[in-house]
């Protein structure tokens, strides 16, 4: 006897497997002066994208979205120093 399987379930499967749905980073984790950056595909844009975390020396968490890695360090860079002059 042919059985005829149920397409939602074949659609469920895929769902489950879809590259992208693995958790994000979680900034709770870094240490002071420590980064992490997770490389992936957005869902928007359909265009590769860099999610990047840094906590600073101090405790302060810096977070942000970018195209590359290089971008992520110079808004990173440049926080930094806005931070040191708000501070002097």
């Amino acid at each position: 006897m042919w059985m005829r399987r149920n397409p939602t379930c074949r659609w469920r499967d895929r769902k489950r497997k879809r590259k992208g749905d693995e958790k994000m980073l979680d900034p709770k984790n870094l240490a002071n002066g420590q980064e992490h950056y997770e490389k992936f595909r957005s869902r928007i844009t359909k265009k590769p994208a860099v999610q990047y975390d840094y906590r600073d020396i101090n405790g302060e968490l810096f977070s942000c979205v970018k195209s590359s890695l290089e971008k992520c360090r110079a808004a990173r860079d440049k926080w930094l120093e806005q931070r040191r002059k708000e501070q002097a």
